[in-house]
C-alpha cells in the first residue's frame, strides 16, 4: 500500500497544513496528546477547519478485528485499539457484523 500525505491530498504547500497522527487515527477524550494537539491548533494557530482523515487497510483497525485469544493486556497497542475492538464486537451494524462472521468463517 502506498501512503500519501495530506500535502498531496489537498494540493497544499508544505507548512501550510497543522498534521497529527496516531495508530487508528483515534481521538479519546482522555488522551492529553491529543487534547493538547487539538487546542494548539484551534486556540494559538486559530486553525478553522479541522478534517478527521483515515483510509483504507488501516493496520490499527484491522489489527483490532482479528482473533485475540492472547492479548498481552499490558501492550500499549492493544491498549489503544481496545476501544475500536469493543465497538467491532459489540456492533449489530448489518456490515459489522457480517465481517466478524467472515472472520470466524475464514479462520
Amino acid at each position: 500500500m502506498i501512503r500519501v500525505g495530506e500535502q498531496v491530498i489537498f494540493s497544499a504547500e508544505p507548512g501550510t497544513l497543522f498534521t497529527t497522527g496516531n495508530v487508528a487515527n483515534q481521538f479519546h477524550e482522555h488522551d492529553l496528546n491529543s487534547k493538547a494537539v487539538l487546542a494548539y491548533a484551534v486556540n494559538v494557530l486559530h486553525v478553522k477547519h479541522v478534517i478527521v482523515m483515515g483510509h483504507y487497510g488501516c493496520g490499527g483497525v484491522a489489527a483490532a478485528t482479528q482473533a485475540h485469544n492472547a492479548i498481552d493486556e499490558d501492550d500499549p497497542v492493544q491498549a489503544w485499539i481496545a476501544p475500536i475492538r469493543h465497538i467491532y464486537e459489540t456492533s449489530e451494524r448489518y456490515v459489522v457484523v457480517f465481517l466478524g462472521i467472515l472472520h470466524v468463517w475464514c479462520a
